[in-house]
């Protein structure tokens, strides 16, 4: 730490050192009194433990010299701001430390070592604001839509019941099972991935169990529905074959049977028709039976509504 001398001694030389115009002049006079009286009375605010009377009383010494230029002026303004730095630190306010070192780095009037102590210093203050963001909690925000406002809609977070939707937690980062669960109405389930001072917002909704039961209904009705016409295709498609080997077997070309003789061409066009909706059909059937399955992955994706907002960012100025 640069030791409070070099700040008289900075000021001291200021007035020996040729100004602009080649001689100190008497505002460069007035302006050293008004630091060093106020770098005085900074010290000894610090000492006497008040870091913000101090730090008060810094910002008065700086604004004595901000129209002053020159090497040992830059000096002074330097060394202000390192103490005031540290005083930062002092009071929590590290993003306003990270800034002031930020400044003083990039500043005029420092020498390679007491730039490389300032860049030390800044390490170490953005160390601390990585650590302070990575510890903040998440906070997750759960809604449920699909019933009336007056249904008791409880919510559980990993197994916990945490409130009444809507409601508004915070937990540490890291992924987290929801439900919601209300009477008359199924369990909705999801998965949330919740970042160090993230918000995310999730909305769930809940079917009644009387939709449940149609959807289930209606996906094994259109899958029966599906296996039936797959059965009289092939039964068709037996069939035409079957109408087309007796006429090869008559002795009547395979061509000319299939186009003059009617053996089997229309039969075998409507068996690929009934084939196709058949398949399609059986496939409709059977994703209405996965989304009824209220455990199914595809149920938390149709349910699932992510909003999120993070993670957390680094606020510069302020306390922590």
């Amino acid at each position: 730490m640069w030791h409070r001398l070099l700040l008289y001694l900075g000021v001291a030389l200021a007035i020996q050192s040729p100004a602009p115009s080649g001689a100190a002049t008497p505002d460069d006079d007035a302006a050293v009194v008004t630091f060093n009286a106020r770098v005085d009375d900074a010290i000894a605010l610090r000492d006497a433990g008040d870091d913000a009377g101090a730090l008060a009383a810094f910002d008065e010494a700086l604004r004595a010299i901000r129209d002053r230029s020159g090497p040992v002026f830059d000096k002074g303004r330097g060394v202000v701001r390192y103490h005031e730095a540290q005083l930062l630190v002092a009071l929590e306010r590290y993003g306003e430390a990270r800034a002031m070192l930020t400044l003083l780095r990039d500043s005029p009037g420092l020498e390679p070592a007491e730039r490389d102590t300032v860049a030390a210093r800044l390490a170490e203050v953005e160390a601390t604001l990585a650590s302070q963001a990575a510890a903040r909690p998440g906070r997750l925000r759960i809604t449920a839509v699909g019933v009336p406002a007056d249904v008791h809609v409880a919510v559980a977070v990993a197994g916990v019941t945490v409130g009444r939707a809507p409601v508004a937690i915070e937990r540490p980062a890291g992924r987290y099972p929801v439900e919601l669960n209300a009477e008359g109405y199924l369990p909705a389930r999801d998965e949330v991935a919740l970042a160090a001072g993230a918000e995310v917002s999730r909305t769930l909704r809940l079917l009644p169990v009387d939709a449940d039961a149609t959807l289930e209904i209606a996906g094994w009705t259109t899958f029966g529905a599906g296996l039936a016409l797959l059965v009289g295709a092939a039964a068709l498609h037996l069939d035409a074959a079957a109408e087309l080997d007796r006429a090869t077997a008559e002795g009547i070309p395979y061509a000319t049977a299939l186009t003059h003789r009617n053996t089997g061409r229309d039969e075998a066009t409507a068996a690929y028709v009934m084939y196709g909706v058949g398949a399609a059909a059986s496939v409709a059937g059977l994703v209405l039976l996965v989304v009824d399955a209220g455990d199914a992955p595809a149920r938390a994706e149709l349910n699932g509504v992510n909003v999120g907002v993070g993670p957390g960012t680094v606020v510069v100025g302020g306390r922590f």
